[in-house]
């Protein structure tokens, strides 16, 4: 835009400057600096309601906190809650905050919060995403790891709420190249167990034992759920009945992973034969068409002895059109040879 000196160039002809690259450093304490993005609304309503979801990232762990919304307007007393879990649990208070401009993070009673408890607030330009690159690429990376769970599990899209809550417990879980292969998690608690319960396949299927009253002799023991993550507040997992509309948290799971697992493997199969099958027809056709084109060639060159015209212009065409399908060519267009 600098070599654009005339006026009306510039009214008639200015477009975005390329923003500047630029590697800042990496906090040196726990929560010295928290990223926090809204994400939202979403098209299809979760199954409890959730609309939207806020993340907060620390700077130093690269550790992803998560709350779910059903509006934008929660966001103060999401904070709130989140800003009192970190004092309560590790003694620390959050020195800086970095979001961007939208109406709940420059509230009033926001605002206000933010000052009384000695908390800087670095807020990005209008229309400038990449000065919260950090949020805004955690925000794709969630959701390309929702997409993919509810993908793989065969789980309906409006159970994203849940997907949502399994994809930040295994991204807390698992090494970071940010962090040099390090885990968020074990980094900001070095002394407990990373995996409490052993980590399950997002949409499997499990059993759930069935603790209701009266059950006759010939009711069935357990309840026949898909598998939805963690419990948060408990070590339990967390399952879905659809027939009663229904999470269960229970310790007595049985999961049926390996025949969830061995379904896949079976489809893929199948898919991979139906390639080969689909292969087999081609060159069974082809070698069909050649050896009709060719009987149609000797059958030209009788006619052509025996002067038949009219006939001979109609198998002519014939041959031109199936002639140049020969069998080597079609072999080496199916299976190329190694260069």
């Amino acid at each position: 835009m600098s070599s654009l000196s005339c006026e009306l160039c510039l009214l008639g002809k200015h477009s975005h400057c390329s923003f500047p690259s630029s590697v800042s450093q990496r906090s040196l304490s726990p929560f010295a600096l928290v990223h926090s993005n809204i994400w939202g609304p979403s098209r299809v309503k979760s199954n409890l309601g959730f609309q939207y979801f806020v993340t907060s990232i620390d700077d130093f762990q690269d550790a992803l906190g998560y709350f779910l919304m059903k509006n934008r307007y929660e966001l103060f007393s999401i904070f709130q809650t989140f800003f009192n879990e970190i004092k309560n649990q590790f003694e620390i208070s959050i020195r800086i905050l970095r979001s961007d401009n939208a109406r709940e993070y420059v509230s009033l009673s926001f605002n206000i919060f933010m000052k009384s408890h000695g908390i800087i607030h670095q807020t990005s330009y209008a229309y400038t995403p990449q000065q919260i690159g950090v949020t805004e690429r955690k925000n794709r990376h969630l959701v390309e790891t929702t997409c993919t769970l509810l993908i793989h599990g065969g789980v309906p899209q409006y159970f994203w709420s849940d997907a949502i809550l399994s994809a930040c417990y295994l991204i807390n879980h698992m090494s970071s190249s940010v962090l040099e292969n390090k885990i968020p998690h074990s980094i900001l608690f070095p002394h407990e167990s990373l995996h409490p319960l052993p980590p399950k396949v997002f949409g499997s299927k499990c059993f759930v034992h069935n603790f209701s009253f009266g059950l006759d002799k010939l009711s069935a023991r357990s309840h026949k759920c898909v598998f939805l993550g963690f419990a948060r507040s408990q070590k339990r997992y967390k399952c879905f009945l659809p027939t009663l509309n229904r999470y269960f948290i229970s310790a007595y799971f049985t999961f049926t992973e390996f025949f969830f697992i061995l379904s896949l493997y079976l489809l893929l199969l199948h898919l991979y034969l139906i390639k080969y099958i689909f292969q087999l027809y081609v060159i069974l056709l082809s070698c069909l068409m050649f050896l009709l084109s060719c009987l149609l060639h000797h059958l030209l060159r009788f006619i052509v002895v025996i002067n038949l015209p009219n006939v001979h212009q109609v198998i002519l065409l014939w041959c031109q059109i199936f002639r140049p399908l020969r069998l080597r060519q079609l072999m080496s267009l199916i299976f190329p040879l190694p260069s």
